[in-house]
């Protein structure tokens, strides 16, 4: 009620009260009170029972404050009073709106009141409750309703007809009150909701007021209150469920339609509809109040597939029907295959081929990939569909089989659909016919490339079409031509790939040949409609060939200089023969021409030969280095060889060259001729004190010494052998020769050449020296002789080539390949059969000798074979025996037994099973040599000691026999070999040392021979991995043969441990044993063998040769303080060449007959003599 208009008579008992309620707060109010000169406001409250909507005021000062207007007063909500009434110092104001405790007040423009703001209090402060007072549902959607009485301080009408103010729970969702309607009747005090159509009431529900305010803005509670409607109990049915096909073609979509309107919140949830895995439903429309349309992932095929219901409900809460529904078409479509379709594709290549089926409606994709479903066959031929591959594109309505065979183009084919289902539910059984159709374009070569990663020899081509292949035209090699006149032997189809692979009779060398090829076809039946000609040949090898090593070899004699080269890849052996290919130096800067060299190539090496043995003779020369290029030669991959070059130095032969023979001719008696022991150079490079100071000198002196003149005409002879020199005066027979100033062609110096005696001429060719050469057999193996005796001295030149002498007995050849070769300096040869595997002299028997292609030291040459006939045979005539107690068992086997004899047996009679007779009638069934003089013996029964064993004859290695053998079968060895002794020999030279191990008794040789089982101290360990084993049967012994570098000291004692070692019958040594060795062989310090004045290394003579006996420590010689001259002069260097000669550079030449000397120089061995003292030769 408006305060503002009450009757006059209430008025005045209201202002009383009020007067009385502030004269009782003002006596009891502890408040201090405002100085005496300002009123003070003492109190601002909202007076709900002048007015239950809260808009009156009543304001109380501690004095009148005057007439106040509605101008003095003001209100933080921005509130207008109306109307101001006075009662003295009380005044009640009607504000425009409520003015509550959430409000200030001020007083305005009076001053005796402070503007300042005051809170405003209220009458009522407790808080309005609620209630529903009935809930009703009505048929069809929206329009249910809820009314609602509230009771205490009156509520604000905007506060409770809010949608947000209140919650409506229904199944414990929150429910959209947007839609719906809020009436409020203030007189009442009451308010009506109805509801919308999204939101319909159940049975029972929760509902808050969270929003709501009294009219003194206090909060309504907010906490839910339960609640029932009623209207409808009745249960919703379904009426139908069909696939609408209309709506969706796909046959994805069902409407739902039920018996009346089901509720729009709670029935169209995803999960309410749950159709056959895997699919599931997309989204639900409520297209009425009473249908609900599907739509899932995948078909609801009728007759086939159900949907299960999950919480359904109507408007009003109650539950409809749940579980699996039957789904129907009403009005099925008709199927047939799309236009154009189904389609039979080749495709290139193996695999690919397709049928594509296509209709226009949509199959069960279940249906659609079983091939039970289809029939198809070609060329009347049904394939067998369940090896085949099935996919459907379900949106295009297109069914996809990727077949596991290749079509023809033009085949012809049918497809008969055998009851697939459609979306709607209907059994496909449409017939279609047609031809395979596709790819029709032939088939061409991309590239041919030579394949050495398979075949190195660059035979291989592999030719890559664009396509797969018919295989049988593809690996016919006549359909492939190669130019250049190479064969294609074979063409290898590779299934499943666009490759040929062809074997060719030559290597196919890249931009050199080219290929046609013709007649193939591809998968489909396309052939090529003509040859493909000029296909340009590749190769999988792109790198270039280089070197990989050089070596540049000068070997005693003329016109056999070598440079070897070494590939890292198999080269064109024309171009690698071409001269025009290579350059090459020495010295590094020097051209030295291959222009007239012979140039060989090895494929299987992969190297390259050159013989320098074209003219003019060329040579390498000692200490010279070398550069080698290549260029234009190819490898077989066609790629240009590196023309990196590559550097060396010539490795040159170490022999001194001799002088052999000097001779005076028998017609002409001032020319004389002088023979060296090889090849020599500067021969006719002829002294003159002023022109050529450094040049050769001949010097002829008679018998007292003295100088009779030097030659006049040199000519070299016999490519360097000889040189022929004219003196311009008669050569005594008792004049001497002194030659100066000769190398070798490689540079090493002639030292003999002092004072040589002339000889008369002998033109005789050489011969053998008739019953002077001597064959001798010696018992055991690897050691028969042979003498060959000359009848005149002999030049060293060739003498030693083994293709030089033939012996023969019976016609038969004795290898001499496997034998060595000495000569003594005069007139013999002598043939070692000593190496693995040589023959043996046969005793008795009768040899044929021949010797060609020898020089007489005169250098007479004998070209022509010179033969010695029935040469007998000496030495060894002694039969081998067995000892009475050497036929033992055998350890290692009890049919065995192990014949010992005294030396190595021929394993033509040794090994004859024949031979053995044990206990009178059991011969042996198996032999074995198991070392060269002890032969087991195998018999079918068991051999025991004490029985007898029958020999029937032995024969050693020389042909001497034995008559028949008969022993005893003694016990078996069992114990292991021991060490007899131990003897290290020093060879004078570097290398060729060696040490002897001699055993008791017969060895197995394998393990006699093994590095492993031997070590070697002397004055340190040696290095014996390279040492060289031979096991000698005679003596039990084993010999060491030292690597160069393994030199023995004869001044270090030496140690011998030896492991491991097993006897012939298989017997170990007890332990490893360490043994001292003594020291044999050569014992002399070394020696001067000469030394000259150089003047051809330089004409003043400052530079000395010298060469010793031996090899030395270099090391020691190659220092100078070592060295002294005998006039005082200092020694600027030491230059060692090899091991056993150098050149010493003076500071001043030596004077005639100084000396220089060398102190405490040791040979290899360590021996030494003290000072070494040599008078060069001038």
């Amino acid at each position: 009620m408006d305060s503002g208009h009450l009757p006059r008579g209430k008025f005045t008992t209201l202002l009383f009260t009020g007067l009385a309620l502030c004269l009782a707060a003002c006596s009891s109010s502890t408040t201090e009170l405002p100085p005496a000169s300002g009123i003070a406001l003492l109190g601002a409250e909202q007076d709900l029972s002048l007015d239950a909507d809260g808009t009156v005021m009543l304001m109380t000062f501690d004095a009148d404050a005057g007439s106040l207007g509605s101008a003095n007063l003001a209100c933080s909500g921005g509130q207008s009073a109306l109307f101001v009434s006075q009662f003295g110092s009380a005044y009640q104001i009607t504000w425009s709106d409520r003015v509550t405790p959430s409000h200030q007040v001020q007083v305005v423009g009076v001053a005796e009141v402070e503007e300042t703001w005051h809170p405003v209090t209220t009458s009522d402060s407790s808080q309005p409750s609620w209630s529903v007072s009935s809930a009703d549902q009505t048929a069809g959607m929206g329009g249910d309703s809820i009314s609602i009485s509230f009771s205490g301080p009156r509520v604000v009408p905007a506060s409770v007809t809010a949608p947000t103010s209140w919650d409506l729970e229904i199944n414990g969702v929150s429910m959209d009150l947007s839609d719906a309607a809020f009436v409020f009747t203030p007189a009442s005090q009451s308010l009506d909701i109805t509801l919308g159509a999204m939101t319909n009431l159940w049975s029972s529900y929760e509902l808050s007021c969270a929003g709501g305010v009294s009219v003194a803005d206090v909060t309504l509670d907010g906490s839910y209150q339960s609640g029932t409607a009623s209207g409808d109990s009745s249960a919703p049915t379904l009426v139908s469920a069909n696939q609408n096909i209309i709506q969706d073609s796909y046959g994805s979509t069902v409407d739902f339609e039920f018996s009346e309107a089901m509720d729009p919140v709670f029935s169209t949830l995803l999960s309410n509809f749950r159709p056959s895995a895997p699919d599931f439903a997309v989204d639900v429309q409520q297209t009425a109040d009473n249908i609900l349309r599907v739509r899932f992932t995948g078909p609801v095929v009728p007759g086939f597939d159900q949907v299960e219901f999950y919480n359904l409900y109507d408007l009003h809460g109650n539950a409809g029907p749940s579980g699996p529904q039957a789904v129907v078409q009403p009005a099925p479509e008709i199927n047939d295959y799309a236009v154009g379709y189904p389609l039979a594709l080749a495709v290139e290549n193996s695999g690919g081929d397709q049928f594509v089926i296509r209709t226009s409606q949509a199959f069960d994709p279940d249906f659609a990939v079983d091939p039970t479903r289809w029939v198809i066959s070609i060329d009347g031929s049904p394939v067998d569909l369940a090896t085949q591959s099935f996919s459907y594109d379900f949106l295009n309505r297109e069914l996809t089989i990727d077949l596991d065979f290749d079509m023809s183009i033009g085949a012809a084919f049918s497809v008969t659909g055998a009851g697939v289902i459609e979306v709607d539910g209907e059994s496909f059984t449409g017939v279609a016919a047609g031809l395979v159709t596709g790819e029709s374009s032939e088939p061409f070569v991309n590239n041919a490339d030579q394949n050495r990663s398979q075949d190195i020899s660059g035979k291989l081509v592999d030719v890559m079409f664009n396509e797969e292949l018919d295989g049988a035209s593809a690996g016919d090699e006549n359909n492939y031509a190669m130019s250049g006149g190479l064969t294609v032997l074979d063409a290898e189809y590779f299934p499943l790939t666009a490759k040929v692979r062809l074997t060719l009779d030559n290597p196919v060398i890249p931009g050199d040949y080219t290929l046609t090829v013709s007649n193939v076809a591809d998968l489909a039946g396309n052939v090529m409609s003509a040859p493909q000609a000029g296909i340009a040949i590749g190769s999988t090898d792109q790198s270039s060939p280089s070197m990989v090593a050089v070596s540049a070899m000068a070997p005693e004699g003329a016109d056999n200089d070598t440079l070897s080269v070494y590939f890292d890849d198999n080269m064109l052996a024309s171009e690698v023969e071409d001269a025009a290919n290579w350059s090459f130096e020495s010295p590094v800067g020097q051209s030295f021409s291959v222009a007239a060299a012979t140039i060989s190539y090895d494929a299987v090496g992969r190297s390259a030969n050159i013989t320098f043995d074209g003219a003019p003779s060329t040579y390498f020369r000692r200490g010279d280095d070398y550069r080698l290029t290549l260029m234009g030669m190819r490898d077989v991959g066609g790629n240009t060889v590196s023309t990196s070059p590559y550097s060396g130095n010539v490795v040159a032969e170490r022999t001194l060259p001799r002088l052999d023979s000097v001779w005076r001719d028998g017609v002409d008696g001032d020319e004389a001729v002088v023979r060296f022991s090889e090849p020599c150079d500067w021969l006719d490079d002829l002294y003159h004190e002023t022109l050529n100071p450094t040049g050769t000198r001949y010097e002829l002196r008679d018998s007292g010494g003295m100088l009779r003149g030097m030659a006049a005409t040199a000519t070299a002879e016999d490519g360097g052998l000889g040189v022929r020199l004219t003196f311009g005066l008669v050569i005594a027979a008792t004049d001497t020769m002194t030659v100066y100033g000769v190398t070798d062609l490689v540079g090493n110096p002639l030292f003999e050449g002092e004072n040589e005696s002339i000889l008369d001429e002998d033109p005789q060719l050489p011969s053998l020296s008739t019953g002077w050469s001597v064959l001798n057999s010696v018992s055991g193996e690897r050691n028969d002789e042979i003498w060959v005796t000359f009848d005149r001295l002999m030049s060293s030149w060739q003498l030693l080539e083994p293709n030089n002498y033939t012996l023969l007995s019976g016609g038969v050849p004795v290898d001499l390949s496997r034998a060595s070769f000495r000569f003594d300096g005069f007139q013999t040869v002598t043939i070692d059969l000593d190496e693995s595997g040589a023959d043996s002299l046969q005793s008795g028997s009768t040899y044929d000798l021949t010797v060609n292609q020898v020089r007489s030291v005169q250098g007479i040459h004998r070209t022509s074979s010179d033969t010695e006939y029935a040469l007998p045979v000496g030495g060894d005539a002694q039969a081998p025996t067995v000892g009475t107690s050497d036929a033992r068992i055998d350890p290692q086997g009890t049919n065995s037994i192990m014949v010992f004899v005294d030396e190595a047996v021929a394993s033509s009679v040794a090994l004859d099973p024949l031979q053995y007779d044990y206990a009178l009638g059991n011969l042996a069934t198996a032999t074995e040599l198991v070392e060269p003089s002890v032969v087991r013996v195998t018999f079918a029964v068991p051999v025991a000691v004490g029985m007898p064993l029958d020999i029937a004859f032995m024969q050693d290695l020389a042909g001497n026999a034995t008559g028949s053998i008969n022993r005893t079968v003694s016990t078996a060895d069992s114990n292991g070999p021991n060490i007899a002794q131990v003897v290290g020999t020093i060879v004078a030279g570097e290398g060729e040392d060696y040490i002897v191990v001699t055993f008791d008794e017969p060895l197995d040789a394998a393990s006699a021979m093994d590095p492993a089982n031997y070590s070697v101290d002397n004055g340190g360990a040696l290095d014996c991995s390279g040492a060289q084993f031979s096991y000698d049967s005679v003596t039990n012994s084993v010999r060491l043969e030292l690597p160069a570098g393994q030199d023995l000291r004869q001044a270090s004692a030496l140690t011998v441990d030896i492991s491991a070692v097993l006897d012939v019958s298989g017997n170990s040594m007890d332990a490893p044993v360490s043994v001292a060795g003594s020291m044999a062989g050569d014992a002399s310090g070394p020696a001067f063998a000469g030394a000259f004045r150089n003047y051809r290394e330089d004409a003043s003579g400052l530079s000395v040769d010298f060469h010793f006996d031996e090899d030395i420590d270099t090391a020691w010689a190659g220092d100078t303080a070592n060295w002294s001259a005998s006039g005082g002069q200092p020694i600027l260097d030491i230059e060692m060449f090899d091991g056993f000669y150098g050149r010493a550079r003076l500071a001043a030449p030596l004077a005639s007959g100084e000396t220089l000397t060398v102190s405490g120089l040791t040979d290899l061995g360590g021996n030494s003599d003290g000072s070494l003292v040599v008078t060069p030769r001038e």
